[in-house]
């Protein structure tokens, strides 16, 4: 650890973030038993964008002291016990993630008032404080830095076309700097699998887990077949080694890591695509003349470890990686549940189209199971 670590007083200041209105008025109706009608989508962006300047004029000072102490050195910790965990640490994560969400709604604003300076800023204090939050961690310290590094990309995604060069060029410098920043994986999950062996999980196995209210929405059918995935999953597990299960767990948890990293490199790229144009005149013939002007390297696909794959017809381009399954599929477009499932291509406008959905077999059965939670918890972060 750093000799001097701002995370502490990082997570203070989080701590004093409250949740916002329109969303405590819905987790209070969730709390009463959810009785009456639903707000929808609309609704909800209505009430964010008529709350959130208000909101963050509110809490001004604490966003402006968050973003000094991400300039200075900050580091997450694995707690010293179980109990310290339960305590301490398990809080800790849902701060940093409302600390993030926060600094991608004041990205949002900004942009909605015209200030790219600062839009871009707070997307960049999203990426801050993923690299904060999962260095020193453990591997859900890790999951949570995953969904606050892609409120950042997401919104670095949203403004990309509206940049000017020199703001192109000194985010793809930043976007660099943030790669080599982070911790690998594969180091959090040697500190997680040590901290298991000295402590011991003791998370409670619940049983009933699929009565919950997040899966209202799917029919007796689908319960029926999630509930027999499960048995058949705990089978095969009882099957295994210890050593087997260490492995495919470790092997499971990498995924998030190798998505997020896949789209920052996809957005490296295609900020120097966009620089090349605005300097020539036309796009690239191929990616490697985008180095050493526009890009240090070009940067490989964490998915297979080869060239991204790219295509140009004089008028437009196509840029995309493989999905978890290295399944090249020819420039597919299609949502996060086809990717995951590998019948689409890894697009960084990848949350602007549809899924593949099937009623109950095969390809997006799981997008069925993460509707199902959406449409219940009517999240309001937007791509």
């Amino acid at each position: 650890m750093a000799d001097v670590n701002n995370f502490p007083q990082l997570m203070e200041i989080a701590q004093r973030l409250p949740e916002y209105p329109w969303e405590a008025e819905l987790n209070a109706k969730l709390q009463s038993g959810g009785n009456g009608p639903w707000p929808t989508d609309d609704e909800l962006e209505a009430a964010e964008r008529e709350q959130s300047p208000q909101y963050l004029a509110e809490h001004r000072q604490l966003l402006t002291a968050a973003r000094s102490l991400l300039r200075q050195p900050c580091e997450n910790w694995a707690a010293e016990s179980a109990e310290a965990w339960r305590e301490g640490s398990s809080v800790r994560l849902q701060k940093a993630r409302h600390l993030g969400r926060v600094f991608a709604l004041s990205s949002i604003a900004s942009q909605r008032g015209g200030d790219q300076t600062l839009a871009i800023e707070d997307a960049k204090n999203c990426l801050r404080l993923a690299i904060a939050s999962r260095k020193g961690g453990l591997v859900v310290d890790y999951l949570v830095s995953a969904g606050i590094e892609g409120f950042g990309i997401d919104r670095i995604r949203v403004l990309r076309r509206d940049l000017s060069p020199e703001s192109r060029q000194s985010l793809i410098h930043f976007l660099e700097q943030h790669e080599a920043a982070r911790e690998p994986y594969d180091l959090i999950a040697d500190r997680d699998a040590d901290w298991e062996a000295k402590f011991g999980s003791e998370a409670e196995e619940d049983d009933n887990w699929i009565d919950d209210e997040e899966f209202a929405d799917l029919s007796p059918e689908e319960r029926q077949k999630i509930n027999a995935m499960i048995e058949e999953n705990r089978q095969r597990l009882a099957e295994m080694s210890p050593e087997e299960i260490a492995l495919n767990r470790r092997n499971g948890f990498a995924m998030p890591d190798r998505h997020s990293l896949s789209l920052q490199r996809l957005l490296r790229i295609e900020l120097a695509i966009l620089s090349y144009q605005a300097e020539k005149g036309s796009q690239p013939e191929r990616l490697d003349q985008l180095a050493p002007h526009y890009l240090t390297t070009v940067p490989l696909d964490p998915r297979g470890g080869e060239q991204y794959r790219y295509r140009h017809d004089g008028l437009g381009y196509v840029l995309y990686g493989l999905n978890e399954h290295l399944i090249d599929c020819g420039g597919r477009q299609r949502g996060v549940c086809s990717i995951h499932d590998g019948t689409a291509d890894l697009f960084l406008d990848y949350f602007d189209f549809p899924d593949d959905l099937a009623s109950d077999e095969g390809i997006g059965f799981g997008c069925r199971i993460l509707q199902a939670i959406r449409s219940t918890w009517r999240s309001i972060v937007r791509a």
